[in-house]
């Protein structure tokens, strides 16, 4: 198909020669000629409409607005205490109790705690603890929202005293507390575990201490008490 210009040029001759012409024959030729010409002109336009879109319809891509991440927050500073029935975690987050109840989750298992709090200004929180010294009762267990602290309630799954919250940290306080050393003389051993005793203990505690160990001392060497 000839271009849309070159059309229009030869429907421009045809228009000519018609108005030139003078024979009814030869008239009639050129008006045919000058209709499929304008038909040929009209169907590249039509075609040419299809092809390029007009740019006044076609909005521009608007970029994607991406929402910041928002940071998690390992809470590492708690206190803890307990009853025969419960343990007690609690945790000090300024502000909580203002926060959607929906904001506040928590996961139990029988021996871990997961709490995720999503706080205000793109801050979430999570405290995490798996490994939990004794079992505990998952459904038996909650999370109570106060003015800018949250309570965490593990249900004992039986009523026994925890000496700590995880495994991991018994397993540290047994070694701390070793009572002997195999390389050392058991009188060595006994002497570092009284030592022990009187550094950590309090007044009445000591004052035993003390007192034992004169008493032990003069049986060992009565000459010294003369």
């Amino acid at each position: 198909m000839e271009k849309v210009e070159d059309l229009k040029e030869v429907k421009e001759e045809l228009k000519s020669f018609l108005s030139t012409a003078t024979r009814p024959r030869v008239k009639k030729l050129l008006q045919d000629e000058l209709e499929r010409v304008e038909r040929q002109i009209s169907a590249a336009d039509k075609q040419s409409s299809m092809e390029v879109p007009n740019e006044t319809e076609v909005e521009p891509k608007k970029p994607i607005a991406r929402k910041p991440q928002a940071t998690s927050t390992k809470i590492t500073s708690y206190a803890w205490d307990q009853s025969p029935k419960f343990v007690k975690i609690y945790i000090t987050l300024s502000e909580v109790e203002k926060l959607p109840e929906e904001n506040v989750s928590s996961k139990f298992t029988n021996r871990s705690i997961e709490l995720r709090v999503l706080g205000q200004k793109g801050k979430n929180y999570q405290f995490q603890m798996i490994h939990l010294l004794h079992p505990i009762v998952p459904d038996s267990s909650s999370v109570k929202i106060k003015t800018g602290k949250v309570t965490i309630l593990l249900k004992k799954e039986k009523e026994e005293n925890w000496s700590c919250l995880t495994t991991t940290e018994n397993l540290k306080m047994t070694k701390q507390e070793k009572k002997f050393d195999e390389s050392k003389d058991p009188g060595e051993g006994i002497m570092d575990l009284m030592r022990k005793m009187y550094d950590e203990g309090d007044d009445e505690m000591k004052r035993t201490i003390a007192k034992a160990w004169t008493e032990s001392r003069e049986k060992q060497n009565p000459m010294e008490t003369l």
